[in-house]
């Protein structure tokens, strides 16, 4: 029907009438319908909302992906575009999200005023309700009349007819006229019950359609709105693709291909050709004769036999003799090489065993004279003399971790005693008592059979003892008998046998590796330390500054690579501290008074060795975590900068985030750079507050004080009692102390326990030491005489730590396998701790 002269047809008053009336609940039940299309529509936005608010969470997330992406290679800037078009796409639905959320707390607030103005359309249209209900009742009672007046005329009709009996015909009539005349006061009842209703029924159909037109319109607002918001993000999408597109086109082939050269050019000059130069021989000097003559007639006297001979020619196809007609071996120069030096910082093993065979110790067998005889066969004392010039402690180093700083650790030059240089070369000694051969010459001046280099010949290095047997064993003069067993180079640094007086103790151990092997380790000597070998960051981290303080350093392991020289494939040791903070205010006896604060923050710790093991690694796997029990904090701050909330990962009960790895290389760079020794670095990632229970039930120590103030004294009573539901798992509180300051000129002091009194600052101070189960309850009494009495009850204030546990309950779970919790540490502490009377 269409509007005739902007008047509204009465639609609803011409079309809900009807015998049984049922037209009035038809309509008002329909006005109780709308609001439940009202309730209806706004969930439904509200779901879209949250279904484009999870999209947009993933969008963003993929960004991120995307930001993380490689930058290596041509197809670099192609990355920066998808970056900006996916987060452009992330910015739309993000926007139609807000607009959605707007959208339905409008129809909230329209249902809010729709049930009111329900009330008072009820309220409105009661009379009409009535009149319907008398209408009806009404109805009803005039067909039972109509049915009566019907039955009572057919009956005195029929009895007229038989020719009753005049008694009979007068009843009848009665009950005839009777019917007859409430039939009719029912009939003038309805009628006017009609009118009263068709009145009323015509208003309250004017009102429910009013209401009902006020409603569609709002509803179809509604969904303008939400249409709206759904076409201006399909346009912002649709921008975003056109520019994407058109980007992509711009960024061409040959175009990339000049970036990269822009950005990673190495130069655009050539190599230019190289000619061959005459060597310019014009300032050579000449050779003076007379220098000639001299350096031929003073030769340059051997390191090893500074008393030689000084008419010896230097020919080096005629071998040096000494006086009793021996070879001289030509001395072997000292390498100066860095590499040869034992304070070398390369971890490589290759230096070690060039080392190996360069160092040794010469054992020389003189050859028997032309005619046979032995020349000046040495003594046992004499063998004793030469072999005790060995040394064989040389000094060692040691690489300090904490500042990188190379150490020298001098152990005293042990010489070889009387009788252990005997069993050096495991030689038998007493054979020239049975006949045998000696197998040394005495030791002269011209020539020694062994060389011992001292400090100066190897300038500090560690020199290997290696004893060179192949003279012995092609002697003619050895016996089988006397000859003794070659010493394989594993043992070097356990010469000294089962037989052996006197241990090499001071002997250095091997150098460990960079990189430890896993499996058996080789056998230590029984008086040797052994090497320590590098660790995992669990004990790498103690520090007194450091909240990863306290680890023990193990033995002999390893579990895991050293934190400098990851590799892509190793697994990254992470370690974690919770550290947490507990305030309190205790109001006299009252708990429930009690005010409480917790708060806390997580540190991660990062080895050293994973900003190169990220930065090689072009696609470096993401760190992510999650942290266990967030239900209890109230409110969580992270930081922004390096972690983002990972949605997948988060439930009611736990909370995930992961990295940004780009920022996060940066940071350590950053640290690496201020401390280039440093192991591992600290990292602040999460701060948090915990939710504080009723009635102090969070605090971990209870207090109530007490004050008793005179003239002339002062008594003060401390309360204390130890709540370990408080913590995760019940430890001990450590250290605590309690601290009260007392004025009006305090002289004399009484106390139980015994406290300490300081006259400067005017305060008592009690060391209760630990607290825990054991000693859960206590209670501290003292008696303050004054001069200058009363005192003030003042507020006092108690200080304790406590170490394995936290207050929150907290707990983290890596979420990825390229990393791995190698400590987790947990403390709290005590923050503003008071307690007033």
């Amino acid at each position: 029907m269409e509007l005739i002269d902007g008047i509204t047809p009465a639609v609803f008053a011409e079309n809900f009438w009807g015998e049984k009336n049922q037209g009035f609940p038809c309509l008002y039940q329909n006005m109780k319908n709308g609001h439940t299309s009202t309730r209806e529509i706004g969930d439904f936005i509200r779901e879209r909302a949250v279904i484009e608010d999870a999209y947009t969470k993933s969008i963003s997330k993929l960004a991120k992906t995307a930001s993380n992406s490689s930058t290596l290679g041509t197809f670099a800037p192609f990355w920066q575009v998808i970056k900006s078009a996916t987060e452009k796409l992330a910015v739309t639905h993000q926007k139609l999200v807000q607009k959605l959320h707007e959208v339905v707390k409008e129809i909230q607030k329209y249902g809010d005023e729709q049930h009111k103005k329900h009330k008072t359309v009820k309220s409105a249209v009661q009379g009409t309700a009535d009149v319907v209900t008398s209408l009806q009742s009404t109805h009803d009672n005039l067909n039972k009349l109509k049915e009566a007046y019907n039955n009572r005329c057919i009956e005195f009709e029929r009895l007229k007819k038989e020719n009753a009996g005049p008694k009979e015909l007068e009843k009848a009539e009665n009950k005839y006229k009777k019917a007859m005349e409430d039939y009719k006061n029912c009939i003038e009842k309805y009628g006017k019950y009609r009118l009263d209703f068709d009145k009323k029924m015509t208003d309250s159909c004017q009102q429910f359609q009013s209401l009902e037109e006020s409603h569609l319109k709002q509803l179809k607002d509604f969904l303008k709105q939400y249409n709206v918001a759904l076409r201006e993000c399909q346009n912002s999408i649709n921008t975003v693709h056109n520019e994407f597109c058109q980007q992509c086109d711009e960024l061409t082939e040959i175009k990339l291909i000049e970036m990269f050269s822009e950005s990673k050019g190495t130069g655009k000059e050539k190599p230019g050709p190289i000619e061959f130069e005459e060597c310019d021989t014009s300032n050579i000097p000449m050779p003076d004769p007379e220098k000639k003559k001299k350096k031929r007639k003073k030769p340059k006297p051997n390191k090893k036999d500074k008393n030689g001979s000084p008419g010896d020619s230097p020919d080096l196809n005629t071998p040096k003799v000494d006086d009793e007609g021996f070879t001289i071996r030509p001395d072997e120069e000292t390498t100066t090489n860095q590499r040869d030096s034992f304070y070398s910082d390369s971890d490589s093993e290759s230096d070690h065993d060039a080392d190996e065979k360069t160092r040794k110790i010469h054992v020389e067998i003189k050859p028997a004279t032309n005619d046979g005889s032995i020349p000046n066969a040495a003594t046992v004392d004499d063998i004793k003399k030469s072999l005790g010039n060995l040394t064989l402690s040389p000094p060692t180093l040691r690489r300090d971790k904490a500042n990188g700083d190379v150490k020298r650790r001098i152990q005293p030059a042990m010489r070889s005693s009387t009788q252990s240089s005997g069993n050096l070369l495991d030689l038998d000694l007493t054979a020239n008592a049975s006949g045998t051969i000696n197998l040394f010459s005495p030791p002269n001046d011209t020539g020694s059979s062994a060389t011992t280099p001292g400090s100066s010949d190897y300038n500090g290095a560690a020199v290997t003892i290696l004893i060179d047997t192949t003279d012995l064993l092609h002697s003619p003069t050895t016996t089988g008998d006397s000859l003794p067993p070659a010493i394989p180079p594993k043992q070097r640094h356990s010469l000294g046998g089962a037989n052996t007086p006197t241990s090499l103790a001071g002997f250095p151990p091997p150098r460990p590796p960079s990189r430890p092997m896993s499996g058996v380790q080789s056998p230590v000597p029984g008086n040797e330390t052994p090497p320590i070998l590098r660790q995992d960051s669990s004990s790498s981290l103690a520090s007194s500054s450091s909240p990863f303080g306290g680890s023990s350093i193990a033995i002999g392991t390893s579990r895991g690579p050293s934190p400098l020289t990851l590799c892509m494939s190793d697994t990254i040791p992470i370690a974690v501290a919770f550290s947490e903070s507990v305030s309190a205010y205790f109001k006299g006896t009252d708990q429930s008074k009690c005010l409480v604060k917790i708060t806390g923050d997580i540190m991660f710790s990062f080895p050293a060795g994973i900003i190169q093991a990220l930065t090689s690694n072009p696609s470096p796997p993401v760190l992510a975590f999650q942290i266990k029990n967030s239900s209890r904090l109230e409110q969580i701050v992270p930081n922004k900068q390096l972690i983002t909330s990972d949605l997948d990962q988060t439930s009611s009960e736990n909370q995930g985030y992961y990295f940004n790895m780009s920022n996060l290389v940066m940071l350590l760079k950053n640290k690496a750079g201020k401390n280039v020794a440093a192991s591992y670095f600290n990292v602040d990632v999460l701060k948090y507050q915990v939710k504080a229970e009723t009635e102090g039930q969070s605090t971990p120590l209870h207090l109530c004080s007490y004050w008793k103030c005179e003239p002339s004294t002062t008594e003060v009573r401390v309360d204390y009692a130890f709540n370990g539901t408080a913590m995760d798992q019940t430890v001990p509180l450590n250290n605590v102390t309690l601290l009260v300051p007392v004025d009006g000129g305090v002289t004399v002091m009484q106390s139980k326990p015994a406290a300490t009194w300081s006259a400067e600052s005017k305060r008592a101070l009690w060391k209760i030491g630990d607290v825990s189960d054991a000693a859960a309850t206590g209670s501290l009494r003292a008696k303050f005489e004054l001069t200058e009495g009363p005192s003030k009850p003042s507020t006092l204030a108690v200080q304790f730590s406590s170490e394995g546990t936290t207050l929150s309950g907290l707990d983290i779970d890596l979420l990825n396998t390229s990393y791995r919790l190698s400590l987790v540490k947990k403390r709290f502490t005590s923050g503003k701790y008071l307690s007033e009377s």
